[in-house]
């Protein structure tokens, strides 16, 4: 909407006067008489906010706005240029004298007036707002490209610069030839507008006043060059309330950029939407965000140009800004100054997937709410299911749709029901979750990606460690059975007395208080071995803990697996806080030592590994049934996750019936261990809702 500043009746008369010669300057301030050799210039600042042409929105009329400064003219220089480009003279209104009929009285330098003979073509410019920091540019050309950097990322900016030109071949001789004509204003920067049409999302009510900002508006310009500055910064703006209203009811929000050319999206000017939503029947209200893309024709924002974008809501949008919803408006660009009549605001085009990620739990359908403005298909459907094998490696399972029959079965079904999107797939039985990925496509050119995760009642994912406190290098040294890094979660999802044939009570296990004490010497230097030097919390040693299984726990990858030791290194009933390096050699407990604790309770209140930089440090021994768990998973037929604790004998919780005996140990660990001494994994229970992988 380009808003055309007139210099209403801009008139050249000219007087018998040489610059500096002439008249009482006193006088001419108010009613001056003109002679010859003296040029007039009529600028009526009111009559500027008045009388130009208005800007016509649906029967309405909009001029530049007062509030906002766009009407406003401080001052204003007049260059003159002589065809061809070489700079004459200028004179800035400060200095000029005012006749009773407001035209501004301009000296003719001495030096121009022989020339003014009806032959030669002169270019006169107006620049308002502006000062120039040294001398008039010198051609036309470097006149066009200087630099303007008023601030405009405000609602109201101080001012703007306003750039106006004329040609005449100005002819001393007659009437006709002193006249210059009308020299339009035209503002340096564009204007962006947010016009809020409508917003209504069934099920939902608007808190609060929506906000929008600009993106991608450029903070420098040039006077009269349609070109971008090379100079210039992209800016965003703060939120800004759409409390402004122009028409009726609707209400905006304005910003402002200096003229701004782009070839990607990246760079594309973009309004974001931030609209505050409450569900019916609930109390608290959540804030989604809209992406407005300012679809400019030949992407590019000019200057003295409203591009006034109209959008209606009928659609939440996304929960982030940083992943907005987008939604495509009306685009109105007009000059400032004229509009056409009443337009058709379009119905929007848009796509909303309620849910992108999905978790489908012990369920073999699942539906999905939409809302589209056209039909939709789908595109790109693939399942598969991840794991990391016994040598930890990690491998993928594909489901082809025509595949074997065994996969096809698993392949998922998409398909729309009862206007929902409805996914249909089995549930897994290899006790890994199967990921379904597929995308939603409207005839409008939209597309969302959906991501479906299924989890059986009980399944195995992972994660992988990096370090240890038993091997803080995160290597496996002379151990070649060990390979391994993965930590892998159970998770059991429902509630059974019985698991693959293992009597359980679902639960969280209780803890309990462990002290550890180190050899001291004493009276007569006899050993004694009952100084405390380290209390901790340990897995609850009875027979009803043993049969509790986490409904969440993680096992330490094997860089946590352990030679055979005892439960306790006990002295004289003292549980020991020992560590060993090798054989029957013993080092005494020391804060500062890296070498690995001696006696599977111990072991465990010590031991940490590392996950993504995070030192992991509330581990625990397992119980006896968790123990049972893990052996019938590594061993079920259709179980995909093997190997998972392969030694022969392990200790749980309870030591008072000893270690647990595993059914299918790997010959090539040996059968070292035994009731009394054995090997030691240790477990940690997983009390958030987050799901690994």
């Amino acid at each position: 909407m380009k808003k055309m500043y007139s210099f209403t009746s801009i008139l050249a008369l000219f007087a018998l006067m040489l610059l500096g010669q002439g008249c009482d300057k006193d006088n001419a301030l108010d009613y001056p008489t003109l002679d010859d050799n003296t040029l007039a210039l009529r600028i009526n600042v009111h009559d500027i906010a008045e009388s130009r042409s208005s800007l016509r929105t649906e029967g309405k009329t909009e001029d530049g706005q007062d509030p906002y400064n766009e009407n406003k003219i401080e001052d204003f220089t007049v260059l003159f240029y002589k065809g061809g480009g070489q700079f004459l003279w200028s004179q800035k209104s400060t200095s000029l004298g005012k006749d009773k009929g407001g035209n501004y009285i301009i000296p003719v330098p001495k030096n121009q007036i022989a020339r003014m003979d009806g032959h030669t073509t002169y270019n006169v410019y107006v620049v308002a707002n502006y000062t120039f920091t040294s001398s008039e540019p010198q051609t036309e050309e470097a006149l066009k490209k200087v630099v303007v950097n008023e601030d405009i990322n405000k609602t109201t900016p101080t001012k703007f610069v306003m750039v106006g030109m004329t040609a005449k071949v100005i002819d001393m001789s007659k009437a006709e030839g002193k006249n210059l004509g009308t020299v339009d204003l035209k503002r340096v920067p564009a204007k962006v507008r947010l016009t809020l049409v409508e917003v209504k999302v069934d099920g939902y009510t608007q808190e609060g006043e929506a906000q929008a900002k600009l993106s991608n508006a450029l903070d420098k310009g040039q006077l009269f060059n349609p070109a971008k500055e090379t100079t210039a910064q992209l800016f965003a703006s703060e939120y800004r309330k759409l409390t402004e209203k122009i028409i009726g009811s609707d209400k905006t929000a304005h910003f402002y950029s200096y003229y701004t050319k782009w070839e990607g999206e990246k760079e594309r000017p973009t309004l974001t939407l931030m609209i505050k939503f409450k569900k019916d029947g609930e109390q608290s209200a959540k804030a989604y965000y809209y992406k407005v893309p300012v679809e400019a024709k030949e992407s590019e924002l000019k200057s003295n140009y409203l591009y006034d974008v109209k959008v209606k809501i009928e659609i939440l949008g996304g929960l982030t800004e940083e992943e907005p919803k987008k939604v495509m408006g009306k685009l109105i660009v007009k000059d400032w100054t004229t509009k056409d009549d009443a337009f058709v605001l379009p119905a929007t085009k848009y796509l909303l997937v309620a849910e992108k990620n999905v978790s489908m739990n012990n369920v073999s359908t699942y539906d999905i709410p939409y809302q589209s403005s056209s039909e939709i298909h789908f595109e790109n459907i693939k399942a598969y299911a991840e794991y990391v094998d016994e040598n930890g490696i990690s491998k993928k399972v594909d489901y082809e749709k025509y595949s074997v029959w065994s996969q096809a079965s698993e392949f998922p079904k998409i398909s729309i029901k009862d206007g929902k999107i409805h996914i249909e797939s089995k549930i897994p039985d290899n006790y890994i979750p199967k990921t379904i990925e597929f995308d939603v496509k409207n005839k409008d050119g939209f597309t969302e990606h959906v991501k479906v995760i299924q989890y059986p009642s009980l399944y195995i994912t992972n994660t992988f460690g990096t370090a240890s406190s038993l091997r803080p290098h995160g290597n496996f040294w002379n151990e070649r059975h060990l390979k391994n890094k993965a930590i892998y979660r159970i998770v059991v999802q429902v509630p059974q007395d019985k698991l693959l044939g293992v009597d359980v009570i679902l639960g969280f296990p209780q803890t309990q208080s462990q002290t550890f004490y180190k050899e001291t010497f004493g009276r007569w230097r006899r050993k004694q071995y009952n100084t405390p030097v380290l209390t901790g919390n340990i897995t609850k040693n009875d027979e009803e803990t043993s049969k509790m299984v986490s409904p969440s726990f993680e096992l330490a990858s094997q860089l946590g697996a352990t030679t055979i030791m005892p439960y306790f290194e006990s002295r004289n009933n003292y549980p020991q806080a020992i560590y060993y390096i090798r054989g029957s050699e013993r080092l005494e407990y020391n804060d500062g030592s890296d070498r690995r604790p001696y006696g599977a309770a111990f072991n465990c209140e010590k031991y940490t590994e590392t996950r993504n930089g995070k030192i992991l440090d509330d581990w625990r021994l397992p119980t006896e049934a968790e123990i049972k768990l893990v052996d019938r998973l590594q061993h079920a037929g259709k179980g995909v996750v093997k190997s998972i604790m392969t030694g022969n004998y392990y200790w749980d919780a309870n030591n008072h019936n000893g270690a647990t005996m595993m059914s299918k140990p790997d010959n090539s660990v040996g059968w070292r261990g035994n009731v009394e001494r054995a090997y030691v994994r240790c477990v940690r229970d997983v009390k958030d809702n987050t799901v690994t992988k």
